[in-house]
């Protein structure tokens, strides 16, 4: 059986953290290393680390704040594993997390396994925003446990780690709040979960939950250009398409986003990253469609971008194809 490296980078989430790290007590496979990068966390959590240190192995390397993407390097640097699976620090894993990621790699070598997202309530505080379209949720969520209405008024943890290293499938189906849109079902519903001919498979492969083989990424990196909240992920991605890989979508490999408020200017993070994207790869109209559907949102998808784009590539070389090149960058770069 081959081994898995779990990397993970983190700054000052030691909570959420543990409640990852408890998860990956109670995997059903047991063959894997976790490397948290942590990228200069104040909280203590080198000492919270240390309390698993029995339970798991666990590679912990601190360096003074640099960023996402060189947390992520730095990961990819000391995992040692065949086999890499990434992973944010406020994300928890499904007790078959890792053995599902494993099945759907052993299907072909240049694959990415593409995980389920979904959304958890560990501690409701004032600041946290439910989507509009997840309040509805959020109320289901209270009905069916009408034991926790005190604890988010006090703001107070809804379950501790204990709880999800006692049972943690039943601690995730209790406190499981809602889908986010990260799981790209409109999309699978045409293309399938192999996104079968779908042009921007690599959109949907985010550092939150995917996994590949490590054999032949050893000299690709996370662009630590990239600054803030946003994109470097998509960036390294794209540079695993641009090798040829399919994005297949493993939706047995769940994990749990432990909801928290967002911190301000992300957005306008993402589109400056999205930017520099643009700068890096001039010629490629995939990434300016790109910045097109996520600052148009719901006035201009990812359906729309695919046939778009797929009309343009139908193109011969010539004016009218550098025109509307030429127009796209204009506009969106």
């Amino acid at each position: 059986m081959s081994s898995i490296s779990v990397v993970i980078p983190t700054y000052n989430k030691l909570s959420d953290l543990e409640s990852t790290l408890s998860g990956f007590t109670q995997q059903t496979n047991k063959n894997f290393e976790i490397v948290v990068a942590d990228d200069g966390s104040t909280d203590n959590t080198q000492k919270m680390i240390r309390s698993f240190s029995h339970q798991m192995n666990i590679v912990y390397s601190y360096d003074e704040s640099k960023g996402r993407a060189s947390a992520r390097n730095r990961g990819l640097q000391l995992a040692s594993g065949d086999l890499i699976v990434f992973v944010d620090s406020d994300r928890i894993p499904s007790s078959s997390f890792l053995e599902e990621h494993c099945n759907a790699l052993r299907a072909k070598e240049k694959i990415v396994s593409i995980g389920s997202k979904y959304s958890i309530l560990r501690k409701y505080t004032s600041k946290l925003r439910i989507p509009f379209n997840a309040q509805a949720e959020f109320l289901r969520f209270i009905e069916r446990n009408p034991g926790v209405t005190q604890k988010l008024l006090n703001e107070e943890a809804l379950f501790t780690s204990e709880v999800l290293r006692q049972n943690l499938d039943a601690a995730i189906k209790t406190f499981y709040l809602f889908e986010p849109p990260d799981n790209f079902n409109s999309i699978r519903e045409v293309f399938s979960d192999r996104f079968s001919d779908f042009s921007f498979a690599w959109i949907a492969a985010t550092t939150g939950n995917m996994a590949l083989r490590r054999n032949d990424i050893n000299d690709l990196s996370f662009d630590e250009s990239m600054i803030g909240w946003g994109a470097e992920d998509t960036d390294f991605a794209y540079q695993l398409y641009l090798r040829g890989y399919e994005f297949h979508f493993t939706p047995e490999a769940s994990n749990y986003h432990q909801e928290h408020p967002r911190a301000p200017g992300e957005f306008e993070q993402l589109i400056n990253n999205i930017k520099r994207m643009c700068a890096k790869y001039p010629d490629a109209i995939e990434i300016l469609l790109w910045r097109k559907v996520t600052e148009y949102k719901d006035n201009f998808t990812f359906l729309e971008a695919d046939k778009m784009l797929k009309d343009f590539e139908k193109l011969p070389n010539g004016v009218l194809r550098e025109s509307i090149l030429s127009l796209l960058k204009e506009k969106y770069c």
